[in-house]
């Protein structure tokens, strides 16, 4: 089974996302099986109208553009099944490019040429890039996604409606087409424009005053299980902008003791981790299910094979039955040969939760491999595990000899072939 680690929410334009996966794992729900519902085709409006729409957007993003300097505040609010969620982004733009853009969990500065992009949740390290041609270039290049850089990122930078829309509809409606526009006559006397869209997986709005967006809203309906009724899924924005002449102060990065890097894997712990053959193997101290405790230092000059597993994934059951099999044929621990399993990723905290709950499962699949259990998320992160099973084979020198991940048929037989490779080069049984 295959671990993706949820990205960090570095702006609102990832929100829908975030909050909706958010929402759905609250029920106990499989993130993986939520799906828009298409919704029916909406017709296009009048083309005066649809101009005249877009002619008010474009005028939106020069203004946003033409200023001087711009403070904005994006709150960003979403609802589904009885969960509420919200975000605020704040940020600064300057002249020149630079920028700041803050939310709860993050900051991106653009400053002296730079893009800089920091995740709290990262204690020792940052992306940092060249600015190059914009921030929303520069964090596209580094995450793959344009919708990483927000709609106010997008606006400052001259980019069409066409590019931003579907930003400020938090990507709930898909494609968003203007299908309408109103005009409404508030009582402190301004007109209030309201250009509708539609798109094949919901319907939004977004409100105008004076050249500024002041809020939008977007509603879509998802499919949360196979069957089950559609889980309506709303979002209401608000956004305070103002247009000032000068910055309120210097645009300044510091990130204190971190360490720059220029790809986002090299952010993540596990990713940053990932083992390869060859390299020395990370340290491995942990009980098995008697308590007594193995270190992998003190295993130097045999060949070790770790199988890391969960009770969770049906994958590993049937991998741990082959593994079962290598450990008896190698001499069930007595020779050269140490065979473990290395219980990892489980849904319970703490070491005597994870001992009984592994227990259990040892018990039920009469399995006679020992097993080391982690008590928590700092073996897979040190070992770079993101797919369950993984086999990892230690040659005696205490290098990465092979690398296996997932279920394979006769993998029991592929594993002895490179144990019995790996003990023909040992000194420990050359003639």
């Amino acid at each position: 089974m295959k671990i993706t680690p949820h990205p960090s929410v570095f702006v609102a334009a990832l929100l829908a996302a975030a909050a909706l996966s958010s929402s759905i794992c609250a029920q106990s729900v499989d993130p993986s099986q939520i799906q828009p519902i298409p919704q029916p085709s909406v017709e296009p409006a009048d083309q005066a109208i649809v101009d005249e729409a877009r002619g008010m957007l474009v005028q939106v993003a020069q203004a946003f553009h033409d200023a001087p300097v711009v403070i904005c505040s994006t709150t960003v609010k979403t609802e589904s099944l009885g969960s509420t969620n919200e975000l605020t982004v704040e940020s600064v733009f300057g002249p020149d490019g630079e920028a700041v853009i803050k939310s709860l969990g993050s900051i991106i500065v653009a400053t002296d040429g730079w893009l800089n992009v920091l995740d709290h949740a990262i204690y020792d390290r940052y992306i940092r890039v060249p600015l190059g041609q914009g921030i929303s270039t520069g964090l596209e290049g580094v995450y793959g996604n344009p919708f990483v850089a927000g709609f106010e990122v997008m606006m400052r930078e001259a980019a069409p409606p066409e590019l931003w829309l579907d930003m400020v509809m938090m990507r709930a409606i898909g494609e968003p087409t203007i299908t309408g526009l109103e005009v409404i006559d508030s009582e402190d006397g301004r007109s209030h424009h309201r250009v509708l869209l539609g798109g094949p997986m919901g319907q939004g709005s977004i409100h105008i005053v004076e050249n500024k967006i002041v809020s939008a809203e977007a509603t879509m309906k998802v499919q949360v299980e196979h069957g089950a009724p559609p889980v309506v899924w709303t979002m209401k924005l608000e956004t305070d902008t103002q247009f000032v002449d000068v910055l309120p102060e210097p645009i300044t990065f510091d990130p204190g003791e971190r360490l720059p890097v220029t790809e986002r894997w090299q952010l993540d712990p596990i990713d940053r981790n990932r083992i390869f053959a060859g390299q020395v193997a990370p340290p491995l101290r942990l009980s098995d299910l008697q308590g007594d405790v193995v270190d992998l230092a003190e295993l130097k000059g045999d060949v070790v094979l770790l199988c890391f597993w969960t009770t969770w994934a049906k994958a590993c059951q049937r991998s741990l039955v082959q593994m079962d099999k290598v450990f008896q044929a190698t001499g069930a621990g007595e020779g050269q040969v140490k065979v473990y399993g290395v219980n990892v990723m489980e849904r319970v905290e703490g070491l005597e939760q994870r001992t009984e709950l592994a227990s259990r499962y040892w018990a039920a699949g009469r399995l006679s491999i020992p097993t080391l259990v982690s008590p928590a998320a700092a073996v897979q992160t040190a070992w770079g595990i993101t797919t369950l099973p993984t086999q990892v084979l230690i040659s005696p020198d205490g290098t990465v000899a092979e690398k296996w991940t997932g279920f394979l048929p006769e993998m029991d037989k592929k594993v002895r072939t490179k144990i019995e490779s790996l003990l023909q080069k040992s000194p420990a049984t050359s003639p």
